[in-house]
């Protein structure tokens, strides 16, 4: 499982909370059954698309899309170390759906870089 730090300043709670019912949701069984209704509407919809036109373009197009949301967004999971700087104080959440885990991480890494850098543009002269 790969593990994503993420840091905040003063947040630790708010985010630790969000992370664990987001990670709760993706591991009940709502979003598995709401996965296989939409498997089969968007299956349906397009099989009926493609004897509509008389073309393959469509099914496979759904079927690549599917494959990609299932595959890459949904099916993998991290674990995801969210750290705060003022208290040093520290959670992990587990189960956390990859792409979110992947992009919280990379924002946070951009937002601490850009905060440091205007923080030592800033410093008053002595």
């Amino acid at each position: 499982m790969d593990t994503f730090p993420i840091q905040t300043i003063g947040g630790l709670q708010t985010l630790a909370t969000l992370f664990n019912a987001i990670a709760a949701i993706f591991q009940g069984p709502i979003i598995k059954a709401f996965a296989v209704l939409a498997t089969c509407v968007g299956a349906a919809s397009a099989m009926i698309y493609t004897a509509w036109r008389n073309q393959l373009q469509p099914l496979a197009s759904w079927f690549v899309s599917y494959n990609m949301m299932i595959m890459v967004l949904l099916s993998p999971i991290a674990r995801v170390n969210i750290t705060d700087t003022m208290t040093g104080q520290f959670r992990t959440v587990d189960h956390v759906p990859f792409a979110l885990a992947f992009t919280a991480s990379t924002l946070s890494a951009l937002s601490v870089g850009l905060t440091q850098a205007l923080e030592q543009v800033m410093q008053p002269l002595p």
